[in-house]
């Protein structure tokens, strides 16, 4: 219920631009976007190995050339870090996996639109919020914070219906409550059909 909430507060506002008078974000064109992909997770500060997660989910573009968009994702973060404090060896690392859901809200520019290519550049915030998660081989206790804030830049490309995008995300809070004062970022590349 709680996740459901969020989602409301975010997209509300947005999705009123539908029905609304035309604007410079609203000017009559809105996709419908399911998108598939994976993703490389980091952490600030720390000595991490990035292994590959996912992105799965679907998004809503408003406008053409400048457009805001938004949507909702599920994506897994995997990531081998030495973060414990109970184990300060190096070469032990902890596995971490954790399931989030993304909900972005980006403004974004076409540098070419036409009806074959469009390349585009764009940036935002991104707000996730928990689901589940573990950290594996920790001595200590690890409590996954339940929202998160990262900033989001990126670009993508359409071929016809078919888009690619790739995203930096820069995590702006602790991944845990308690313990490594660590933050996520991630690089995402996804696919995407425009309906």
């Amino acid at each position: 219920m709680k996740h459901l909430l969020i989602w409301s507060l975010l997209l509300l506002p947005f999705m009123a631009l539908a029905g609304g008078e035309k604007t410079q974000f609203n000017d009559g064109k809105i996709c419908v976007i399911p998108e598939a992909g994976f993703r490389l997770s980091n952490l600030s500060g720390e000595n991490a190995n990035p292994e590959a997660g996912f992105v799965i989910g679907a998004g809503l573009r408003f406008g053409k050339k400048k457009h805001f968009y938004t949507g909702v994702y599920r994506v897994g973060m995997r990531v081998k870090a030495q973060i414990d404090p109970a184990t300060p060896n190096t070469a032990t690392y902890q596995e971490i996996k954790s399931d989030y859901l993304f909900v972005p809200a980006m403004l974004g520019y076409s540098l070419v639109y036409s009806d074959l290519f469009k390349l585009r550049i764009y940036g935002g915030a991104l707000v996730s919020s928990f689901l589940n998660g573990k950290v594996k081989d920790a001595i200590g206790s690890f409590d996954f914070t339940n929202t998160l804030w990262s900033a989001r830049i990126g670009a993508g490309m359409n071929i016809w219906k078919i888009e690619t995008n790739f995203c930096y995300d820069l995590g702006l809070s602790r991944l845990f409550q308690n313990g490594s004062d660590v933050r996520p970022n991630g690089v995402s590349f996804t696919l995407r059909f425009q309906f």
